[in-house]
C-alpha cells in the first residue's frame, strides 16, 4: 500500500495526543445539550405500540417467568433493555431517551476506538505519523449529525442504535483478537467478539451483514488488498453467504420466497420499483450525509416511485452512480483505502434494509451505521487533499457547528407529536400518513376541528383506511357528536368487516346514546358547565374530574375546573390545574390572568405581577389583568 505523502494536511502529518476520558466528556456535555429540548418530549409514532401500549416490557420484577416473557419477542436485547428501563423508573420518556442519550455516546466512543485501531493498520513502513485527529474529527462530526436525531429521541430505534453499540463492539474485538500475541487471550476476544455478534442480530436482525463486514475489513487492513488472499479465502466466503442464507431462511419463517410475496401483496410497489427507487434514496442517504439541512430532515418521506430506468429519468443516472461509486472505491482502494471502505461499508450496511425486503422507501435513521466509516473516509480525503491546516481547522469547525445547531433545532421539532407531525405534513403534503399521525396527536391536546380537517385529508389521500374512519369516529366521540360518531364506525366496519376496534368504540357510543349518559369528556365537562350555572359545585367538580379522567390534557376542562376550584378558595388545586393549562396552551391568557389572581389570594405578590405581565402580553386588552396589575403595583 502507497504511502500519503507530501501534503501539509496528509493524515501522517497530524500528532496529537487525545485522552478518549476528555472526548467523552466533552461528547456528554455537548449531545445532552443538543438533545434537551426533546428529551422530556412524549412517547411518539411507534413508541406507542412498542412501549405505552406493551404490557410485555412493563416489568415490576425481576423473575425467571417474566424477563423470560420479555425474552420471547421479536429483537429481545432491545426489549430486555426496554423492560430494565420501566422496572427501574416506570414508563418515563426522559428516563428512555435518557438511555438512548448513553447508547448514542458510547457507540461514539467506540467509533473512536474503531478508528483508532483502523489508522494504526493503515502506518507503512518508513510512516510514524499516528493519526490522531482522524478518530477525533470523525467521531465529533458523526456525534453531533442531525440524522442521528431519529436514532435517540425517537424511543424505539433504540433498536438502531443498540444494534450499532454492540456491532461496532464485535469489530473491534475481531481486530483486537487479530492483533492479539497470545493464543489465550485470541480466544477470549474470539468468544468476546461472537457474543457481541449475536448481541446485535438480537437488537435488530440487518446487523446479520456483519460476517460480510469481517471479511471486508480483513481484506482492506489486514491483507492489505491482497487478490491472492481472496482467491484463497473463496471457500470461507461461501461458508459466510450460506450461513447468512440459512439465517434469513429462519428468521423468515423457513419459506423466504412465500413470506417475501405475502409481503409485497401488502406493498404499493413491486420488487423492481423498489430496487429502482431504492437507488435514488442511496443518493438522498448521501446528500443528507454531506448536508444536513433541518429541512432535508422528515420523520416521514413521500418518495416517487421508479416504475422504469426513465420514470423518473434520474432512475437511470442514479443506478449509474451506484455503480460508479462502487467503480471508484475499488480504483481509489491502495491510494486511499479508508475512502474507498467507507463507500463499499456504506452500500454494505444498507444491504438489508435498502434492497429487496419491502419495507418502507426511506427512514433518516438507517443512515446510522452507513454513515460512520464514510465520514471517516471523507475525512480522511479532505485531510489529504487540504493544502493548509488552519483552512482544514476552520472548515472542521464550521461543518461542526453547523450540524450542532441543527441537530438541536431538530430535537425542538422532535419535542412533542405536533410539532413533529406538523414538520412532516409540511415536507410530505401528498402522503396520508403525516396528516393523520398529526391529527392524532391535535386530538390529543383537544383541538378536534383542526384534528377532523387533517384526519378528512388523510381519507382523500388514502380512502380505503378503515383506522382513519375509525379515528374521526373517536374524535367525533370525544366532541360530543355521537351521531356522526356511529356514522364513521359503521363506514370502518364496512370496510373491514373483522376491525374489533371499531365493533366495539360502536357498540359502546350506541349503548350510552340508548342510556342518554355523558360517554366522554366533552359530555362530562358540558355536563359540569350547566351544573356550575345552577350553583352546583360539588356535582359540577365531580363530572370535572370524570372528565380529566377520561382525557388529562384536555384543557377547556383544566381551566373550567380551575375557575371552580378557586371560586370554592381551594387555591392550592386552582394552582395546580392552572400550571398545567399554561404549560399545554401557553397563549391562553386569561389562563394567566387566573394564576396571577391565585398567587394574589396565596400572598405571592412577585409571582402575581409576573402572571398579570404574561397575560397582557399575550392579550394586551385584556381589561382583568390591566386592573389586576395596576392594583399590585399601586
Amino acid at each position: 500500500m502507497k504511502s500519503l505523502k507530501g501534503n501539509f494536511c496528509s493524515p501522517q502529518s497530524w500528532n496529537v495526543q487525545f485522552e478518549p476520558f476528555v472526548l467523552f466528556i466533552v461528547l456528554t456535555i455537548l449531545l445532552f445539550f443538543l438533545y434537551a429540548p426533546a428529551l422530556n418530549g412524549p412517547f411518539l409514532f411507534d413508541d406507542t405500540d412498542n412501549l405505552e401500549r406493551n404490557k410485555r416490557i412493563q416489568i415490576t420484577e425481576l423473575s425467571y417467568p417474566t424477563l423470560k416473557d420479555v425474552l420471547g419477542q421479536a429483537r429481545p436485547v432491545v426489549m430486555l433493555s426496554f423492560a430494565l428501563d420501566h422496572y427501574l423508573h416506570g414508563l418515563s420518556s426522559m428516563w428512555f431517551r435518557g438511555m438512548n442519550l448513553l447508547i448514542h455516546i458510547c457507540t461514539a466512543m467506540l467509533l473512536y476506538y474503531l478508528l483508532q485501531e483502523t489508522t494504526a493498520l493503515l502506518r507503512t513502513e518508513g510512516n510514524t505519523g499516528n493519526y490522531k485527529w482522524l478518530p477525533v474529527v470523525a467521531t465529533l462530526l458523526w456525534a453531533v449529525h442531525p440524522l442521528h436525531v431519529q436514532s435517540v429521541t425517537y424511543i424505539v430505534q433504540r433498536m438502531n442504535s443498540l444494534a450499532a453499540f454492540f456491532y461496532l463492539l464485535a469489530i473491534l474485538l475481531y481486530v483486537r483478537t487479530r492483533i492479539s500475541k497470545t493464543v489465550q487471550k485470541k480466544i477470549l476476544l474470539s468468544c468476546s467478539c461472537l457474543i457481541a455478534s449475536m448481541l446485535a442480530i438480537g437488537s435488530k436482525p440487518n446487523a446479520a451483514i456483519l460476517p460480510f463486514t469481517f471479511l471486508l475489513y480483513e481484506w482492506f487492513f489486514f491483507q492489505k488488498l491482497n487478490r491472492k488472499w481472496l482467491r484463497s479465502f473463496l471457500p470461507a466466503f461461501i461458508v459466510v453467504f450460506v450461513l447468512f442464507f440459512i439465517f434469513s431462511y429462519f428468521y423468515m419463517g423457513g419459506h423466504p420466497l412465500l413470506r417475501l410475496e405475502t409481503w409485497y401483496a401488502r406493498s404499493d410497489f413491486t420488487p423492481a420499483q423498489r430496487l429502482m427507487t431504492e437507488s435514488r434514496v442511496i443518493f438522498l442517504y448521501l446528500f443528507q450525509i454531506i448536508f444536513p439541512h433541518p429541512a432535508r430532515l422528515n420523520i416521514d418521506h413521500d418518495i416517487l416511485l421508479s416504475f422504469s430506468l426513465f420514470s423518473p429519468p434520474s432512475t437511470f443516472f442514479s443506478l449509474v452512480g451506484v455503480v460508479g461509486l462502487l467503480g471508484l472505491s475499488g480504483i481509489t482502494a491502495r491510494r486511499f483505502p479508508l475512502l474507498s471502505f467507507g463507500i463499499v461499508w456504506f452500500f454494505l450496511n444498507l444491504l438489508i434494509e435498502s434492497t429487496i425486503i419491502p419495507l418502507d422507501i426511506m427512514f433518516d435513521h438507517r443512515t446510522y451505521i452507513p454513515s460512520m466509516m464514510l465520514i471517516a473516509g471523507l475525512v480522511y480525503a479532505v485531510m489529504f487533499f487540504c493544502q493548509s491546516k488552519r483552512v482544514f481547522i476552520l472548515t472542521v469547525i464550521a461543518v461542526f457547528c453547523l450540524n450542532s445547531i441543527w441537530t438541536y433545532q431538530r430535537n425542538i421539532v422532535w419535542s412533542s407529536g405536533v410539532t413533529l407531525w406538523q414538520d412532516s405534513v409540511n415536507k410530505s403534503p401528498n402522503k396520508a400518513r403525516p396528516h393523520e399521525s398529526l391529527a392524532y396527536y391535535l386530538e390529543q391536546d383537544g383541538q378536534y376541528e383542526e384534528a377532523l380537517t387533517h384526519y378528512q385529508r388523510a381519507i382523500e389521500l388514502r380512502p380505503g383506511d378503515a383506522n382513519t374512519y375509525n379515528n374521526i369516529a373517536n374524535c367525533y366521540t370525544k366532541m360530543g357528536k355521537t351521531e356522526l360518531a356511529v356514522k364513521y364506525y359503521e363506514a370502518a366496519v364496512k370496510i373491514r368487516p373483522d376491525y374489533w376496534r371499531a365493533k366495539i368504540n360502536l357498540s359502546k357510543v350506541l349503548a350510552w346514546q340508548e342510556k342518554g349518559k355523558p360517554i366522554n369528556a366533552v359530555d362530562h365537562g358540558r355536563l359540569a358547565n350547566k351544573l356550575v350555572a345552577q350553583g352546583e359545585m360539588k356535582q359540577a367538580l365531580d363530572h370535572y374530574n370524570r372528565a380529566l379522567e377520561m382525557e388529562p390534557n384536555h384543557v377547556e376542562n383544566l381551566y373550567n375546573r380551575s375557575v371552580l376550584l378557586l371560586r370554592t378558595g381551594q387555591f392550592a388545586k386552582a394552582e395546580e390545574d392552572l400550571l398545567e393549562v399554561v404549560a399545554l396552551r401557553d397563549n391562553l391568557a386569561v389562563a394567566h390572568n387566573n394564576l396571577g389572581v391565585v398567587h394574589e389570594r396565596q400572598g405571592k405578590e412577585k409571582a402575581a405581577v409576573t402572571s398579570y405581565q404574561q397575560a397582557l402580553q399575550i392579550d394586551p386588552l385584556l381589561q382583568d389583568a390591566q386592573e389586576n396589575l395596576d392594583r399590585m403595583l399601586r
